[in-house]
């Protein structure tokens, strides 16, 4: 064996630095983007040694050894989860979607609708770390105006968390407050032998839902939300952001489309909060659950201000049995 590039190490640098692959590219000294991306994703995995002392000295390193892993030796398990989360490989061949139901597809947001108790999981990190409201704001404004991206952001956000003393344990103990949605396994069960695909589609922490509900990730087909990283000591270390920022949760519901081939009147939306009214008249159906918005009132489909997530299945298999009757009748 050969030695190779440590890609997971280089993805971590470029993370903790918030620097986009163009960024990276004219630091490091590659002649483009896809020299830089081909580094980065393991295309090419032993750079000529040039290349590596150039990529040392944009990220200032001691020396090559720091991005290079030998013979027998092995990424930190910490930076390879960051790794395989950050270049989640897509499905080449997935399995013809269920011909029986005219919903095919049905996409969850996470914050204050699978999880209850709170609006936004990195709002509540932010109350708890003191008084953060302006430098909050400032955050999202950058956002916003465009002087972050979402990538960049995100690193942002989880550096202010790390200045602040955020670790695994003092994470968990603010989970801990809040609930999963009640059946909600039940309910994630009965759509799965129905023959539904589910997708959980969330600019909040995966975390949450991990700790709440062990095992659960394991119900839906796909899943884009942001995990941040720690250490074997409970350090905050970084972020993988979801592939999909707050305001892209339709273009991620596209995707899945093309992926399945499906069309969007053949999608099922189930959201709360207010960041979602974009998603009102894109899909087949939208459902707005658990004390949703007043936005989200006015504009869903339907609206169950119940807790019990079997509600939302009635629903669904309901709305999805009209519609395949009316569609057998023309």
């Amino acid at each position: 064996m050969k030695w190779r590039l440590y890609k997971e190490k280089l993805l971590w640098l470029r993370l903790n630095q918030g620097w986009s692959q163009e960024e990276a590219a004219h630091r490091c000294g590659a002649p483009d983007k896809k020299t830089y991306h081909l580094w980065e994703s393991g295309k090419i995995l032993r750079p000529h040694h040039r290349n590596l002392e150039k990529i040392v000295q944009g990220f200032e390193l001691g020396s090559d050894q720091d991005i290079v892993l030998r013979p027998a030796e092995l990424p930190a398990a910490e930076l390879d989860t960051l790794y395989r989360v950050h270049y989640a490989p897509k499905r080449s061949a997935p399995a013809k979607p269920s011909q029986h139901h005219s919903f095919k597809l049905i996409c969850f947001d996470m914050d204050a609708t699978l999880i209850h108790g709170l609006v936004l999981t990195t709002r509540t990190i932010w109350d708890d770390l003191g008084d953060l409201e302006q430098l909050r704001k400032q955050g999202i404004r950058s956002y916003y105006t465009g002087r972050f991206s979402y990538e960049e952001w995100c690193l942002w956000v989880t550096e202010i968390f790390k200045q602040k003393g955020l670790t695994l344990e003092r994470f968990r103990q603010i989970i801990r407050r809040y609930t999963i949605a009640p059946h909600l396994m039940e309910g994630l069960t009965q759509l799965k032998a129905r023959g539904y695909r589910l997708a959980l589609i969330s600019n909040g922490l995966g975390r949450f839902f991990d700790e709440l509900c062990p095992g659960g990730l394991a119900c839906f087909d796909d899943v884009f939300v942001n995990r941040l990283q720690f250490d074997d000591q409970g350090q905050l270390l970084s972020v993988a952001p979801s592939l999909y920022g707050i305001d892209k949760k339709v273009d991620a519901m596209r995707d899945l489309c093309r992926k399945y081939g499906i069309s969007m009147e053949e999608v099922v939306f189930v959201g709360s909060n207010s960041t979602n009214r974009q998603i009102a008249y894109q899909v087949g159906l939208t459902i707005g659950y658990s004390r949703p918005s007043w936005e989200i009132s006015d504009l869903f489909d339907e609206v169950i201000k119940s807790d019990n997530f079997l509600e939302v299945v009635q629903t669904i298999v309901g709305r999805d049995n009209a519609r395949s009757d009316t569609h057998h009748d023309i």
